[in-house]
């Protein structure tokens, strides 16, 4: 789920102006949706694309150019995303991939790896204790969101966070399952992590962001609000692999 492009985060107001949660663009129809595949060079390329346009009067005009690409005989999909700002005044621009795996990649043998060295609770009194590990549904569970602090990309600055299960079913037989994602640390600084362990909402939000997920005016009173200038485009690429 794509939340986002000039607001993340639980309802709430900035200066006058109601937002409702995640924002808009998850809720827009994409225009011009084109699918094509075509051999590039030795390589069967698979790709899908299309426009969605956050727009409103005396407000925002933002442009998402997304595209999906995959390759035949490759457990790999990418998502590659060009958000512009196509009005005349500065927009702020918030962004947040909400990336949700569930059953059967997730169950009690399940390990999660991320590339933080410090992990903060959003809300006081939420235990840390179990957040890189998974559980079975439980329906009292309440949900718990992290974020992941001082985190260290790889040597192209590439941060990955990797889900791992010794034991996944496949054709009657059990055998190890890694789903890795990963994205640019310059694109996407910060990690949000959605866990809701409970029954019949059995889930865990990976959540690459260039914000938290408190709202526009929290982030605006830190100073950390990030805004396109007119015509200024911003590019955001993610990669899921599977193995």
């Amino acid at each position: 789920m794509t939340c986002g492009l000039s607001y993340v985060g639980a309802p709430s107001e900035d200066e006058g102006v109601a937002y409702g949660l995640h924002g808009r663009i998850h809720h827009i129809p994409a225009r011009h949706v084109a699918a094509s595949a075509n051999w590039q060079d030795d390589e069967y390329e698979m790709t899908i694309s299309g426009l969605v346009e956050e727009t409103a009067i005396f407000g925002e005009n933002l442009r998402l150019k997304r595209t999906i690409k995959s390759w035949l005989g490759e457990n790999r999909i990418q998502v590659i995303d060009e958000v512009e700002n196509a009005g005349f005044t500065e927009t702020p621009l918030m962004l947040l991939y909400h990336c949700n795996f569930g059953f059967p990649l997730l169950d009690a043998n399940t390990q999660v790896t991320f590339p933080s060295q410090k992990v903060v609770a959003r809300d006081e009194g939420v235990a840390l204790a179990g957040y890189e590990s998974w559980d079975t549904p439980d329906p009292a569970y309440t949900e718990r969101v992290y974020y992941h602090e001082e985190m260290v990309a790889d040597e192209n600055g590439r941060l990955a966070v990797t889900i791992y299960n010794p034991e996944f079913l496949v054709a009657g037989e059990e055998q190890p399952l890694t789903v890795q994602l990963s994205w640019k640390q310059n694109q996407l600084p910060k990690l949000v992590q959605w866990r809701m362990a409970g029954a019949g909402t059995h889930v865990l939000g990976i959540e690459p962001a260039n914000c938290y997920v408190e709202g526009r005016a929290v982030e605006r009173e830190r100073d950390t609000l990030e805004v396109l200038a007119p015509g200024e485009k911003r590019l955001f690429e993610l990669e899921f692999t599977i193995n």
